[in-house]
């Protein structure tokens, strides 16, 4: 700067003087590098990271970040959380704030959506046409993404319909289907065809298959051994009763069992004989789901490795819409001690039946529910919200009864 003076006498001063200045510009880019976006999510949680970089400024420059809000570290650019999700889809926001050493701030940002599901896809069967099976996989969270044969003896398996292809001995197949979260189920009912002729079948099934379903026409009895049990079927008018280790089934007609109490840790081993005039038979199913009287029967939320669940969660229920049964699943994870309720409501916000209200351990629970209130009486078509509350954990969902 310079400024020139005269006096009046016409004297004439110059004065100068000059100052330096450094012009500071920020600029920041960030990138979350994990998760994708657009990914689907099967987890409570999920680790996120991220990298930033600055250009420009005077000095060294301090750096803060935060992803939805928690501050996170950051180091050499880098930075990462931990972070919880909600079912369904989740907007996760990393923001950066950068400032030089004269006091010159950048800010930047970047954000993911990913959809967390928690709940494994559900597989239904019906086998009320065995030797033929068919079935589907239904997922109503992420949908389903692949179902994959991995374990077929005696059948050949073809995604809709399962055909089986040898009459004699037993056989079964093993469903992988996950959906597209990543969650998996293994679906593997195991079918024998019996008849007097063909003589004692001998095998090995792990404790989770417990439900045996018999379609009886014609035979007299069916003997088993479970590991040491000796277990006898007894062909009679009223076939639903038992006396000890003897059940009883119909002349024609279907019988579900239970088989627990006869079951141990790791492998389990049969062998069954039928006997009875000649031309008799029987399908004889066992599963790790219970079959009903119609020949139906539904898996839900089985781990690969039959693991105990990490986290509490509520699946959707099925069949939905209902009419006039559904079954509602619930998972409980390792070393949870709360209490467990499982309630259903109507749109008014009013309870109407209590399905669970006790102790439940590690595991997957299935409630079933016939539409009734706790009196007894049918409900009217429409929505109801089930809520299973558990300690801190509160989930709802809902489902429509048609009729």
């Amino acid at each position: 700067m310079e400024c020139t003076f005269t006096d009046a006498t016409g004297a004439v001063c110059v004065a100068v003087d000059s100052i330096h200045v450094f012009a500071s510009r920020l600029a920041c880019h960030l990138e979350i590098d994990t998760p994708a976006d657009s990914s689907f999510i099967c987890a409570t949680s999920i680790n996120v990271s991220g990298t930033t970089s600055v250009s420009g400024g005077l000095g060294p420059v301090t750096s803060s970040c935060d992803i939805n809000g928690t501050p996170v570290t950051v180091s050499g650019g880098a930075f990462g959380a931990t972070v919880n999700l909600n079912l369904g889809y989740n907007t996760i926001v990393a923001t950066c704030s950068h400032r030089d050493s004269v006091g010159c701030e950048t800010v930047c940002s970047d954000k993911v959506v990913v959809f967390a599901d928690t709940s494994a896809p559900q597989c239904t069967f019906d086998f009320s046409k065995l030797p033929l099976i068919t079935g589907e996989a239904i997922d109503e969270e992420s949908g389903i993404f692949s179902i994959e044969p991995f374990h077929e003896v005696n059948r050949v398996v073809i995604i809709e319909p399962f055909e089986r292809t040898q009459p004699q001995g037993r056989s079964g197949f093993m469903l992988k289907i996950t959906n597209m979260a990543g969650c998996e189920i293994v679906c593997d009912p195991i079918y024998l065809s019996l008849n007097p002729e063909q003589g004692a079948v001998s095998f090995s099934l792990p404790p989770i298959d417990r439900y045996l379903f018999v379609n009886n026409h014609g035979l007299e009895r069916i003997e088993m051994k479970i590991n040491q049990h000796d277990i006898k079927l007894i062909a009679r008018a009223q076939g639903f009763e038992r006396a000890g280790n003897t059940y009883f089934m119909p002349f024609d007609g279907p019988r579900t069992i239970d088989l627990e109490e006869y079951l141990k840790p790791g492998d389990n081993d049969y062998t069954v004989a039928a006997f009875g005039p000649a031309g008799s038979s029987a399908d004889f199913l066992i599963t790790d789901f219970r079959v009903d009287d119609s020949a139906t029967g539904v898996a839900t939320g089985r781990r690969l490795d039959d693991s105990v669940p990490t986290a509490f969660t509520l699946q959707q229920n099925y069949p939905n819409p209902f009419n006039p049964e559904t079954r509602i699943t619930f998972e409980v994870p390792a070393g949870w001690t709360a209490p467990v309720t499982l309630r259903v409501f109507n749109i008014q916000g009013q309870l109407v039946q209590t399905l669970f209200d006790g102790y439940a351990q590690p595991g997957q629970h299935t409630m079933q529910w016939n539409a009734r209130d706790a009196r007894g009486q049918a409900l009217s078509s429409g929505v109801y919200f089930y809520q299973v509350r558990s300690g801190d954990f509160v989930a709802v969902r809902k489902m429509l009864l048609e009729k």
